[in-house]
């Protein structure tokens, strides 16, 4: 702080060019600049500022925050002074990495879609840096993982919130207890953020987590501590949480591309061939987490073959941070998936088997001691497993030389506005600056181009700039390319994925509060464990509820208030439906679902999707359900669902209850049972009229 002859304080907002005049009456003089963040400030204005000025940009360690909590740090919190001071080029390339970031937002967004946004770049981008201990603490506790793309949590929590103050969003910088983490406010709520924790599960392998991001309060409290002299206290009463399944939903809508520069590794073989894998995503099915990986052959003349799209369960990315972070490693475990899994042979027999399934590197599990292959023979690709990803692919390649992939990502086409629309990853590896990035692009059309073999689908229609275009403008539709070569596009569909539209989450929240009649997740565990349900058989009343007597467990007292008896029914029916997972064959023969947080991911989302279904046609789809569970090609699910509605009294009870989310006190249309898996496959399937009838 000495060493500078003159300190200059801005306030936000002030231009470059002022600040250039203020700095121009101390030529001679060794300036430092301090500003609260860089709000407004373009990378390419601070080239008119002499290289030799310094800049402090306070973020989170302001001048409160030193006598505050100034008794943490040594030297009385003379590090919140230093950590966060750059020089001119320093902040120029922070800028830069910060607008290339915000090159994606879009101005129609609302707070909350910018935040979702901004959270999952940072989250994927900027990776926890495994030599902490020995890198210096301004590079750690700053801005300076924008540069790096590796930090901690304090560097983690600085970034966030100089991306929050940009977008004038109100965030805070929190300290615990050797972390760090944000609380951000929409329309006066506070929810808390650990980007930290959440870029850890993205190592860990999950590739679209919010699971940190508005967690439910009592959990978060239970693991965040802020320091006594942080602003907000008491994380109970202060705090909001979030509904983490509409979070996914919204996210997905606001970026159908993505770049994976993280996840994307070159390998090179013992036998010296060298290949490029990038692992996508995970997926589960049947109780087992499936990893998607892009595979891409490096030729001998360096160029790069076709991509393929491959499964394993084995975990590419958890092996990685846990050899960055020199965590135990079984022997041989990277030479086992160069050498073997994805080895020629391997690939070559799972394509003769009409699979893109891998299999798996591990053999058995002992004692905490894992057992690997050591020949292609041992890799196990049991039938279940190879039937399990077989949608259509199709490579191609440009007249420029490029190469891409494509994926069909639904088994058939889903319905927008009475038009089948027809989902599609399209997969491009790059190779740009001595770094490969994968590239991927989720469109959506109403034609399928597998069969059309013009050349001008690659070049023209599915061009990068095609691709790129339409991601930000349409949010992924393409529209279809007719005979006469001309691009045609429905207008109901360009509305349908239209990127522009603003979602607040104020608006969003009141909509979702139809759902207020239904149980939340932790309320279902609640209800389980207090009260307890008898059926009086014989007793005949209008209203099915009135059939249950519910009895708390603990007092012994009946319950007479309808609302929580409709809630209650309906948390035993949820767990009669899901209770227990039951495989054979190498399957764990039995295990606890009902309340797991994949259960909870589904819970929502059957939630979600029955409520619009009663206010758009005044009864539960059942059959529509039932359809789009058998999309997803998991068996367990389907069984979940007709479980669900296996009987017209279960049905009726469950449709009641989400008439009353919408205020409306009598059934008028009949909902659909669904009786046994057979029948709701016979269902589907057959001619007949499955509207819903008086």
């Amino acid at each position: 702080m000495n060493d500078y002859e003159v300190i200059l304080k801005f306030d936000e907002g002030v231009s470059i060019d002022f600040i250039y005049n203020q700095c121009r009456q101390y030529l001679s003089k060794k300036i430092l600049i301090e500003i609260p963040n860089t709000h407004g400030i373009h990378s390419i204005s601070l080239h008119d500022l002499s290289p030799n000025i310094d800049i402090r940009i306070i973020g989170g360690y302001t001048e409160e925050r030193r006598k505050r909590c100034g008794s943490f740090r040594p030297n009385n919190g003379n590090f919140y002074f230093t950590a966060v001071i750059y020089t001119r080029n320093e902040v120029i390339k922070i800028i830069e990495a910060i607008e290339k970031i915000e090159a994606g937002l879009n101005n129609n967004w609302s707070e909350f879609q910018k935040i979702l946004y901004i959270y999952q770049k940072l989250k994927t981008s900027i990776m926890y840096d495994p030599k902490f201990l020995q890198s210096p603490a301004k590079e750690t506790h700053s801005l300076r993982g924008l540069v790096t793309k590796k930090t901690i949590c304090a560097g983690f929590a600085l970034i966030f919130k100089e991306m929050m103050d940009r977008q004038a969003i109100p965030c805070e910088y929190v300290e615990g207890m050797n972390h760090a983490w944000n609380i951000i406010k929409i329309n006066e709520k506070k929810y808390a953020i650990d980007l930290t924790w959440d870029n850890s599960n993205f190592r860990s392998g999950k590739a679209n987590t919010f699971e940190y991001f508005g967690q439910d309060v009592y959990t978060f409290s239970e693991y965040h501590l802020p320091l006594a002299g942080e602003i907000t206290q008491d994380y109970i009463h202060s705090l909001s949480p979030m509904n983490h399944y509409f979070i996914e939903q919204i996210s997905n809508k606001i970026d159908s591309s993505q770049d994976y520069q993280a996840t994307t590794y070159p390998v090179v073989r013992d036998d010296g061939t060298k290949f490029v894998v990038t692992q996508i995503d995970d997926l589960k099915i049947n109780n087992r987490t499936y990893y998607r990986y892009c595979y891409v052959d490096i030729l001998p003349n360096g160029t790069m073959g076709l991509p393929l799209l491959l499964y394993s369960e084995t975990n590419i990315t958890l092996f990685i941070d846990a050899r960055n972070f020199k965590r135990p490693i079984p022997a041989n475990y990277g030479k086992t998936i160069s050498n073997l899994l994805f080895s020629v042979q391997n690939i070559l027999d799972s394509m003769a088997k009409g699979t893109y399934y891998l299999g798996k590197i591990n053999k058995s599990f002992e004692k905490n001691q894992v057992e690997l292959i050591t020949s292609i023979d041992e890799i196990s690709k049991p039938k279940q497993k190879r039937e399990l990803f077989s949608l259509p692919v199709k490579g191609f390649i440009r007249s420029d030389g490029s190469i891409f992939i494509a994926q069909q990502m639904l088994a058939r086409p889903f319905n927008v506005k009475d038009t089948k629309v027809m989902q599609y990853d399209i997969l491009e590896m790059i190779y740009k600056s001595g770094k490969y990035t994968l590239k991927r692009n989720t469109i959506f059309t109403e034609k399928n181009f597998f069969m059309d073999h013009r050349q001008n689908i690659a070049d023209i229609y599915l061009s990068r700039e095609q691709l790129d275009k339409k991601a930000s403008r349409t949010g992924g539709y393409i529209g279809y390319y007719n005979s006469d070569e001309i691009h045609v596009y429905n207008p109901d569909l360009l509305e349908y994925f239209n990127p522009d539209r603003k979602i607040d989450l104020k608006l969003f929240e009141e909509n979702t509060q139809q759902l207020r009649a239904i149980p939340t997740f932790d309320e279902l565990k609640d209800l389980i464990s207090t009260y307890v349900i008898l059926f009086e058989s014989t007793k005949k009343v209008e209203d099915p509820f009135s059939q249950f007597k519910v009895v708390n467990i603990h007092t012994g007292e009946i319950q007479n208030d309808l609302p929580l008896i409709q809630k209650v029914i309906f948390a035993h029916i949820w767990i009669s439906a899901v209770g227990f997972k039951r495989f054979v064959s190498n399957q764990i023969v039995e295990e606890h679902y009902a309340f797991s947080k994949n259960a909870e991911e589904l819970y929502y989302w059957i939630c979600y999707e029955l409520s619009n279904s009663v206010q758009k046609d005044g009864v539960i789809d059942t059959v529509g359900l039932f359809k789009q569970i058998s999309s997803k090609n998991d068996s367990y699910l389907n069984e979940i669902i007709v479980r669900l509605f296996k009987s017209p009294f279960q049905v009726n009870l469950i449709n009641q209850l989400f008439l009353n989310c919408i205020g409306i006190n009598q059934q008028i249309l009949t909902p659909e049972p669904l009786y046994s898996l057979k029948y709701a496959q016979n269902f589907i399937h057959s001619n007949k009229n499955c509207s819903n009838s008086l």
